[in-house]
């Protein structure tokens, strides 16, 4: 029974907070959130994503927050280019070498040193979640809420999702511009403390994504050099040699 209650309150609590946001602004009719995601995902070929996850929930939550920066292209044989490199800012304050996957590669540096990855990180960028929100946040969770509002030229996306469990909850504001693209989008996410019998705010990701669509080459690293890897005996025995300058 306490904990229904937390779980109304906190329906209560995020409809207000909505309500207060959005009180000159009308629903759009005929207009869904989270397919609108979907379909900029899904039509998005090429830009650049800084992705931001922190918690203030632990001490771990606190030096585990991370900051990530994407740069991507659609190929023309439809894979996906990128530069990737993270930080953990409240750790390491300075940004390390991008890695670079070319559609076929995934390459990072460590050391000064080039090394290929076939597996963890290779594995990782193959997902369709790898430019924006993981899967999870829509696999399995109960839609609460998903209205879309006029905001300007643009609209304004307040979504809530419930876990099928019940114990979790994702708050989420989209920014969208005329043509449909999300430019900034903020996940609030709430766990059930059944110790307290209350809800705890346990994480912040914010999304920002720039250059939608733009015809921006994704630079390769200068000084990748295949016949340099360290580990190239992981590379297929038909991999090119030499330089990938040029």
């Amino acid at each position: 029974m306490k904990q229904l209650l937390s779980i109304l309150l906190l329906i209560g609590i995020l409809a207000a907070f909505s309500s207060c946001q959005n009180a000159d602004r009308e629903p759009v009719e005929g207009l869904n959130g989270l397919e609108m995601y979907s379909d900029f995902i899904d039509n998005m070929t090429s830009g650049e994503l800084q992705k931001v996850h922190y918690s203030f929930h632990t001490w771990f939550d606190f030096c585990s927050s991370e900051s990530e920066v994407i740069k991507f292209r659609q190929t023309e044989s439809g894979g996906r280019e990128l530069l990737y490199r993270d930080r953990h800012p409240f750790v390491f304050w300075h940004w390390p070498a991008y890695d670079y996957y070319d559609g076929t590669n995934y390459y990072y540096k460590y050391n000064d040193e080039w090394f290929i990855d076939r597996f963890t990180k290779y594995d990782r960028v193959q997902q369709r979640d790898f430019i924006g929100i993981r899967e999870r946040f829509f696999t399995g969770n109960q839609i609460l809420s998903d209205v879309v509002y006029r905001d300007g030229e643009g609209y304004l996306v307040h979504s809530v999702v419930q876990s099928t469990d019940r114990n979790t909850y994702y708050a989420l504001i989209g920014h969208v511009d005329k043509d449909k693209m999300f430019r900034r989008i903020e996940i609030k996410h709430y766990d059930y403390n059944f110790d307290r019998g209350a809800w705890d705010h346990v994480g912040t990701y914010l999304f920002r994504y720039s250059h939608i669509n733009e015809d921006r080459p994704v630079a390769r690293p200068a000084d990748l050099d295949l016949g340099n890897i360290q580990n190239k005996a992981a590379l297929p025995p038909d991999a090119p040699e030499g330089s990938l300058e040029g």
